[in-house]
């Protein structure tokens, strides 16, 4: 009982709480990093793509198979807190960040850290168009929206609510008759 406690005391650098959080994260050194130790280069290159779906909840396989095995020597019973060593290629080249990830008494995933905070790169953003043609969405003459309109744009907003939309532009012309104070 004794042995296992100090073993379970032994793998985690910060104080982990029971719900998975600390009020300080203590990081280790990255001399000391226990991945890749042929070669100079320390730490892995991970898809950041993989990372992006780590989440609060899950256990210790799940995100193995994301971010694969923890780069330090982390312990071996109790273990409650994982440490990351990561290269990335940003547009000044290439850099380094620490990640953390901290388990609950249940083993699951609940805090995680970055050193420098927001290191992970930006995820690649792709733009979608719709397009919705203006004489379905108003009447001649009419600032109101017609039946048929507030239908299109319905469908539009579904689109949008399926995926992960960052932000939204919306542009919209009034027809060439009519005078330019008239048509504002």
């Amino acid at each position: 009982g004794v042995l296992s406690l100090m073993l379970a005391g032994c793998g985690n650098l910060s104080h982990v709480t029971d719900e998975g959080t600390t009020e300080e994260v203590v990081w280790p050194s990255p001399e000391k990093v226990m991945f890749n130790h042929d070669g100079t280069q320390k730490g892995s290159w991970p898809l950041p793509e993989k990372l992006r779906q780590i989440k609060a909840g899950m256990n210790k396989d799940q995100i193995y198979q994301l971010a694969g095995r923890p780069h330090f020597a982390e312990g071996i019973f109790g273990v409650r807190e994982w440490d990351y060593l990561f290269n990335f290629t940003g547009p000044e080249g290439d850099y380094t960040c620490q990640y953390k990830i901290l388990f609950d008494r249940n083993m699951d995933a609940r805090s995680f850290y970055w050193k420098p905070e927001n290191c992970l790169p930006e995820a690649e953003t792709a733009e979608y168009r719709e397009s919705v043609p203006g004489d379905i969405l108003f009447d001649f003459d009419s600032w109101t929206l017609t039946e048929r309109g507030r239908d299109a744009l319905s469908r539009v907003a579904e689109k949008f609510q399926a995926g992960h939309v960052v932000g939204v532009k919306i542009e919209g012309f009034t027809d060439h008759l009519g005078g330019q104070a008239y048509n504002r």
